[in-house]
């Protein structure tokens, strides 16, 4: 008796978190459709699409500009680097004291 209310208590649980789960998806559906309609009523994009596209634009420049790009050769990556001969200050470091 306690297994078949157990089975039974687990598809309620089962059926609750489907339902709050379709309850969610409705919801978001209905706001972004509301949201698509206003924004061709107005003629203006929302704002969080104008961040986000605002943020992706930058993040283009810092990834060119940090990473090579996928058809890039790796000796094209290397030829940017310039060796540098390291020269040792000591002088300097007499001349304060």
């Amino acid at each position: 008796m306690t297994d078949l209310l157990r089975l039974v208590m687990r598809v309620c649980i089962f059926a609750l978190f489907g339902a709050i789960f379709l309850v969610l998806l409705v919801v978001g559906s209905v706001g972004m459709l509301v949201l698509m309609v206003w924004s061709l009523i107005t003629g203006r994009r929302p704002a969080a699409f104008v961040q986000f596209s605002t943020i992706l634009r930058a993040s283009k420049g810092f990834r060119s500009a940090s990473w090579p790009s996928k058809g890039a050769h790796p000796q094209d990556a290397d030829s940017n680097v310039v060796d540098v001969q390291a020269h040792e200050v000591r002088d300097a470091l007499e001349d304060r004291r």
